[in-house]
């Protein structure tokens, strides 16, 4: 039961377990008592070539894309940043798909930053994320919950510069191609510098993404090695 209560799949007694990540592994199989392997969200060329091409909605070139402003993605934090320099900055804030996160951060942000539909693009949807991702100069990412960290990385794979929270597999994700604080600990204060000094030297940090997705694409083709030696060695 006490698997049932965790959410753990153990609790069907299954033959294996494949984890998005490390992190999520010590709490699906805290015992260690079934295989378990680690397979990282699929990522490839697809989202460079997407990133290429033209979104319909023609997306106007912005300097902070941020995504999902719910508060275990740390709306808080995402608040502030643009509260705390909302003129000298472009925004364009990206509601995402899990549950009407625009009800409440707009109307917290407008009491803060009173000509702020002037200051910040909001979307409600984009049909290419990666147009979103490479019409950005940076991506603010400062989540305080994640199996992964998908938002951390695919900015990455179209060279798009990264700042992030250093929840354990936010790291796993991003390496060291972003530049990551504790969620937290870090001050309002702390993030607005941590934006301002990658946005100072954007061409260092996406140097710095691009080399990590060449190793998550090393990472990536051993896992799944790994995974196929696995299938195969079961059906023996």
């Amino acid at each position: 039961m006490s698997y049932h209560k965790i959410g753990s799949p153990l609790f069907f007694n299954p033959d294996f377990v494949i984890s998005c990540s490390q992190w999520c592994a010590h709490f699906i199989d805290p015992l260690g008592e079934a295989d378990h392997l680690i397979v990282s969200p699929i990522l490839r060329s697809a989202l460079r070539e997407s990133a290429s091409l033209l979104d319909s909605q023609a997306l106007l070139p912005t300097d902070v894309l941020i995504v999902n402003p719910h508060g275990r993605k740390n709306s808080q934090a995402m608040a502030e940043l643009i509260a705390s320099k909302p003129a000298s900055l472009r925004y364009r804030v990206l509601e995402g798909g899990w549950g009407d996160s625009f009800s409440t951060f707009i109307p917290h942000l407008k009491s803060t930053v009173p000509a702020v539909e002037q200051t910040v693009d909001f979307c409600r949807y984009v049909e290419n994320m990666a147009a979103a991702y490479k019409a950005s100069r940076l991506v603010f990412f400062p989540s305080l919950i994640e199996g992964y960290g998908m938002t951390g990385v695919e900015p990455m794979y179209c060279g798009t510069a990264v700042v992030a929270s250093s929840y354990p597999a936010i790291l796993e994700a991003v390496g060291d191609g972003a530049l990551t604080l504790c969620p937290y600990r870090s001050s309002a204060q702390q993030w607005r510098q941590a934006v301002d000094q990658v946005l100072a030297d954007v061409t260092h940090w996406q140097n710095k993404a691009r080399l990590r997705t060449q190793q998550l694409d090393a990472r990536q083709t051993q896992q799944l090695q790994t995974l196929s030696d696995y299938f195969i060695e079961i059906a023996r």
